[in-house]
């Protein structure tokens, strides 16, 4: 079950999106669709970010992206 600082205090985008890709694919929805926020880089996922991102689009889940670069 998801909860607040269960990937830790560093930035785990690619685990976190493992697990809502889980979360996802488990609910009944005609739209699968995630939406990343995030405040840095993935400095600390044991998940590789190519194979998640594979992983959704195969099973049709949508991560829309928006970058946003700040100095």
């Amino acid at each position: 079950d998801a909860q607040i600082g269960l990937t830790g205090r560093s930035t785990n985008i690619s685990d976190g999106l493992g697990l809502a890709i889980r979360r996802v694919l488990a609910e009944s929805s005609r739209s699968n669709v995630i939406v990343l926020l995030s405040d840095g880089r993935d400095t600390s996922a044991l998940l590789d970010a190519t194979q998640v991102a594979r992983l959704a689009a195969e099973r049709g889940v949508r991560i829309p992206l928006e970058p946003t670069i700040r100095d």
